[in-house]
């Protein structure tokens, strides 16, 4: 039997959804950052049924399960204090920021020193795009690139917005602590339920600004060390792995079916949320409840621990591709849309070893740092 936790203190099912969530991720940026249009038919079908944004919302109930019960395990060892807090904080800091910036910072160096053919579009405009990261409000401006009232372009520095709503969460989360105490779960709930019923399609204010999400994880971390929750243990699929297999295929599809545009569901995105939470309560167990595939678990380990590192790197892989074929190609060419293949067999060639580098020496160095120096703040 898997245990519920690895030696690392990693739960293996978590890391998999990961996994899940940065393919989505990738797969839907592919398709306005790397792509040429128009698509292959069959793509052009898929785009036009499913739509793959939704692998953000998997990463919001990921991060809230995770945050929360990291958080809670120091509340109940230090009690809620502000240095727990501000460890809290500065744990969240090094674990997010340095890498964030720091990739920010390398796509407008190739606005300015290598962008012959514009993949890397306007230095102006990327700029404010990456003021709007740094500032961690790049989801609120986004709205003016992508909402209902568009007033202005952005680039594709817009996937710092979800990074954005998160610590924005986040900052708030410990007061919401703080002010509710035990009722904390009642208030969660509530505004779940609030948020299910509203509208939200694609960049309206209810969608950028979504935390049903995210609270789901926070409900099910609150949840997970309760005795009665273990009584709730899906053990039926633990012997019946072509159910669980069948189970996985069917959150997949619900996730990706409910909000493309096309089907016209006014509660998509709360829905949404409600199937994510549900495939975060069935890794949160044991890896075989949703992840029957033994012989795909090392490369979902892989893809979940550096998911981080290749969501940040992505955007600056797709536009660098885009320039490098058409840098070194003869003048007037186009790539065509048959040639999609090889332009993302570059990127995936790029990405893949850069996001390792990443991992290894600029995400995992911070991330220790950040426990060094919430460690220092707790003894003294």
């Amino acid at each position: 039997m898997t245990t519920i936790e690895t030696q690392n203190n990693k739960i293996d099912g978590i890391q998999y959804l990961r996994a899940v969530a940065i393919l989505l991720t990738l797969f839907h940026h592919a398709a306005t950052l790397l792509l040429v249009y128009p698509p292959p038919q069959l793509l052009f079908l898929i785009y036009s049924e499913v739509t793959f944004w939704v692998g953000v919302d998997l990463f919001f109930v990921i991060s809230g399960f995770v945050i929360m019960k990291s958080f809670s395990e120091s509340l109940e060892k230090f009690g809620y204090t502000a240095k727990t807090v501000a460890q809290f904080w500065i744990k969240r800091f090094f674990r997010i920021i340095p890498a964030a910036f720091l990739w920010l910072g390398i796509y407008l160096l190739f606005t300015i020193f290598y962008n012959k053919v514009g993949a890397f579009g306007n230095l102006n405009q990327n700029w404010h795009d990456s003021l709007a990261a740094i500032l961690q409000y790049a989801n609120l401006y986004g709205l003016n690139c992508w909402g209902p009232h568009k007033i202005m372009q952005c680039g594709p520095n817009g996937i710092y917005w979800s990074l954005s709503l998160e610590e924005q969460f986040y900052v708030v989360l410990p007061f919401l602590i703080f002010i509710f105490r035990k009722n904390l779960i009642f208030f969660l709930f509530a505004n779940v339920l609030v948020q299910f019923f509203i509208f939200r399609p694609v960049w309206s204010l209810g969608w950028a600004i979504r935390t049903d999400a995210l609270s789901w994880g926070v409900i099910i971390a609150m949840a997970f060390k309760k005795e009665w929750f273990q009584r709730f243990k899906p053990k039926f699929l633990q012997k019946q792995k072509w159910l669980s297999g069948a189970i996985f295929i069917i959150l997949l599809g619900t996730l990706l079916y409910v909000p493309a545009e096309t089907h016209d569901i006014s509660v998509a995105t709360g829905i949404v949320a409600i199937v994510a939470a549900i495939m975060v309560y069935l890794s949160v167990f044991n890896t075989a409840y949703l992840f029957p595939f033994k012989k795909l678990n090392r490369l979902l380990s892989w893809l979940g621990s550096r998911s981080y590192s290749l969501y940040l790197i992505h955007v600056v892989i797709f536009r660098l591709a885009t320039e490098i074929v058409y840098d070194l190609a003869p003048p007037g060419y186009i790539i065509s849309a048959k040639e999609n293949v090889y332009l993302c067999l570059l990127a995936l060639v790029m990405l893949i070893p850069i996001s390792e580098l990443n991992y290894r020496f600029i995400e995992g160095p911070f991330r220790k740092l950040g426990v060094r120096l919430s460690q220092k703040i707790s003894r003294r």
